[in-house]
């Protein structure tokens, strides 16, 4: 008998939506000629699964809603079951490697359908899995909807596969770009949004999350804006408009000079009644804040009034050390890179451009800066990211110092990661949604770290 899993991507509580998709589900099944449909758990009612109450009841009633609206061809010939309360993980890196492996060395017949989409932090990553008693494997595909088809015998038990068993992902980097296209999309998508607003600096960061945005939901959905300062280079200027010319995205200039200098004198105070008035100390820390700070307000602003989300651009280093503004570039409504680390981000890069250049590699190859203050660079603050990632990976998994410089890195520049880290938690505190990609919860410091 031909049995048809279904790989589908419900929304959190739409209960007439999801019964409407599975509807259509099954009738694709039928027409396809199974004689089966398995649907996952929390197809009709979401991610989220409730435990008990009244959302309880809801579920108990949308099943029965499913079966009394089966039109009568299909009720007849198409048996529907949900499966079992068997867990699906989320998505993590890796996780799919291990879904199989277990698949493989538990050598018992199993037909398992799956969720697929982001849920805000969490993605699920499809594959839905075939495996026969002897240990082979079939996967369905990753990162999309549909129907994945197995055979089964006269007992329903798995026929062996005819095509090529599957395999865990040769890519790595383009399994996690994948998914953080997946769960951008879907985000957006589900809050209803006309699409999203990202604010381009000619950096490495906003760029892969740009690239993002319109590989998840088109460049028609994806609106481009530039907000150069005094300290911004030619160089950054030119790539912010090249990434978006490669992207078939116009993107907008908008020059904060005029704000930040309105701001800065309207800021101007004697701090007592002896001395002059001052404003803002152009090389000090508030200065450049207020400039991100501009940049958040101006481009939340057109966020709001165009129907947009604004998409925040910061990564896991950057949040882990608080390298970054409250109020300024950590404004957005999603932030896609939340758990992936600065040299990742490189990595991204260089695996979304491995077709054709869409990330200019001038963005690439200049180093990082921030561009608040004339030649500044990250490593005038920081650790190199080479050094500071491997340290920041240590200490966010194992809360261990010890195990850092265990691992080869000085004491000193440890504890100072160290110390960064915990002076920025009431940042991390207050940073947009993002989809978790890691095992480890990414910017949740372990217990024993203080």
């Amino acid at each position: 008998m031909k049995v048809a899993l279904a790989q589908i991507d419900p929304a959190n509580g739409a209960y007439a939506a999801n019964l409407q998709k599975l509807l259509a589900f099954a009738r694709e099944a039928r027409e396809a000629g199974a004689g089966k449909i398995l649907f996952p758990e929390g197809a009709l009612e979401g991610f989220s699964l409730p435990s008990a109450g009244d959302e309880a009841d809801r579920i108990a009633a949308a099943r029965d809603a499913f079966f009394r609206d089966l039109p009568g061809g299909i009720a007849a010939d198409l048996p529907v079951h949900f499966a079992g309360r068997v867990a699906q993980p989320p998505y993590r890196r890796g996780s799919f490697a291990r879904r199989l492996r277990e698949a493989v060395e538990a050598r018992k017949p199993s037909m398992r359908p799956a969720l697929v989409g982001g849920d805000g932090r969490d993605i699920y990553d499809g594959g839905a899995l075939v495996a026969t008693g002897d240990g082979r494997v079939r996967a369905g595909p990753r990162f999309e909807e549909g129907l994945f088809f197995a055979e089964t015998d006269g007992e329903g038990n798995p026929l062996p596969p005819e095509g090529p068993c599957a395999r865990a992902p040769e890519e790595p980097w383009g399994d996690l770009y994948r998914a953080l296209v997946l769960a951008t999309g879907d985000y957006i998508r589900k809050c209803g949004a006309r699409g999203v607003l990202v604010a381009l600096s000619g950096g490495m960061d906003s760029a892969l999350v740009a690239a993002i945005a319109v590989d998840a939901l088109g460049p028609e959905k994806v609106f481009f804006v530039t907000f150069p300062s005094r300290y911004s280079s030619e160089g950054t200027r030119r790539d912010a408009h090249r990434l978006a010319a490669n992207l078939g995205v116009p993107c907008r200039e908008i020059p904060i000079g005029p704000a930040v200098e309105a701001l800065s004198s309207s800021l101007a105070f004697a701090p007592d009644a002896a001395r002059p008035l001052e404003t803002p100390d152009p090389r000090s820390l508030e200065a450049e804040n207020l400039q991100a700070r501009v940049r958040g307000t101006m481009a939340m602003s057109l966020a709001n009034r165009m129907g947009l989300v604004m998409l925040e651009t910061s990564n896991l280093s950057e949040s882990l050390v608080g390298y970054c503004t409250l109020y300024g570039d950590t404004c957005g409504g999603f932030s896609p890179l939340l758990s992936v680390l600065k040299t990742d981000v490189y990595r991204l890069a260089r695996w979304r451009n491995r077709g054709g250049v869409v990330i200019p590699e001038s963005i690439i190859d200049r180093a990082p800066s921030a561009e608040l203050r004339e030649g500044q660079k990250d490593e005038d603050s920081l650790p190199p990211y080479a050094e500071l990632d491997p340290i920041l990976e240590i200490l966010r998994t194992t809360g261990s110092p010890r195990a850092a410089v265990a691992a080869g890195y000085e004491e000193a520049t440890v504890q100072r990661v160290r110390k960064l880290m915990l002076r920025s938690e009431f940042k991390r505190r207050q940073t947009p949604e993002g989809p978790e990609t890691n095992d480890i919860p990414s910017i949740s410091l372990p217990i024993s770290f203080a």
